[in-house]
């Protein structure tokens, strides 16, 4: 069968339907096989069988854009430290004219940002948050952005 024109053959059926079935305003987290996945039994994961956890966000972005054009992108711990990979997922963003915003895994209160201020894990893991994870085969530590699915139109 043809690949179809703009879908990113790293994403499966099962990916593609689970993708489908999101409603507006669902959490769609694409992280590296390092994030720790929140424990609860309800939480949707699919494999993303492609290179990398940017190269899955540019098809995810591609297929569904954000809400409100803001993606969050995971920081290393500590700050100033060079990360390839979140290099590698903010040029994505920025290519795709988007916002990237980069907080901490486990928040930081110094920021005035409320996102920042919880963290990457609380907003993704969370009980009250409704995420789709797509797991890359990407091994590392700060391999993860995530955003509110919009539209193609948004």
């Amino acid at each position: 069968m043809p690949a179809f024109r703009d879908i990113d053959p790293g994403f499966n059926g099962d990916a593609l339907k689970a993708l489908y079935e999101s409603s507006r305003g669902r959490n769609l987290a694409v992280v590296s096989q390092s994030y720790p996945l929140p424990s609860r039994s309800e939480a949707e994961v699919v494999d993303y069988h492609g290179e990398n956890t940017a190269r899955a966000l540019e098809g995810l972005l591609k297929l569904i854009r954000p809400i409100d054009g803001l993606v969050i992108a995971i920081a290393p711990d500590s700050y100033g430290v060079p990360c390839l990979e979140l290099a590698r997922s903010v040029r994505v963003i920025q290519k795709l004219g988007l916002n990237a915003l980069v907080i901490r895994r486990n928040g930081d209160l110094d920021d005035a940002d409320p996102l920042a201020r919880r963290g990457f894990y609380d907003l993704a893991n969370s009980a009250t948050a409704d995420s789709l994870f797509i797991r890359t085969p990407e091994e590392a530590e700060y391999a993860s952005a995530m955003y509110l699915a919009g539209s193609n139109s948004d």
